[in-house]
């Protein structure tokens, strides 16, 4: 996702849908820029399913930059900070998946 909105049919119905995908990519890591993001993420009725989905792909580095699933994806220029920051970011959202599918959000 480097810049552009998932449309994957997972995330159809999410808080996101119809929202500008910019909010979604802050320009600096200020978490003043990724809070309005984080909190419509929160929100969200999919947000389990949207982390179980983001998890692998951050994974990969295939989504960089920016708030998915609450979670803030930072970009990976600095490969040493980059790669402890994205093995964070993976757990946090495997947290978020797994908390969803423990409490019924999503369905096994």
């Amino acid at each position: 996702m480097s810049a552009q909105t998932p449309t994957e049919p997972v995330l159809f119905g999410g808080a996101c849908s119809g929202v500008d995908e910019t909010a979604f990519f802050p320009e600096t890591r200020k978490l003043s820029e990724r809070r309005p993001a984080i909190r419509l993420c929160q929100a969200c009725p999919v947000l389990g399913q949207c982390a179980a989905y983001a998890a692998p792909l951050v994974e990969n580095k295939a989504i960089t930059g920016c708030v998915i699933a609450s979670v803030y994806v930072p970009h990976t220029a600095n490969l040493a900070r980059g790669a402890k920051e994205r093995a964070a970011a993976v757990a946090e959202l495997e947290a978020i998946a797994a908390y969803a599918l423990a409490t019924g959000e999503v369905a096994a």
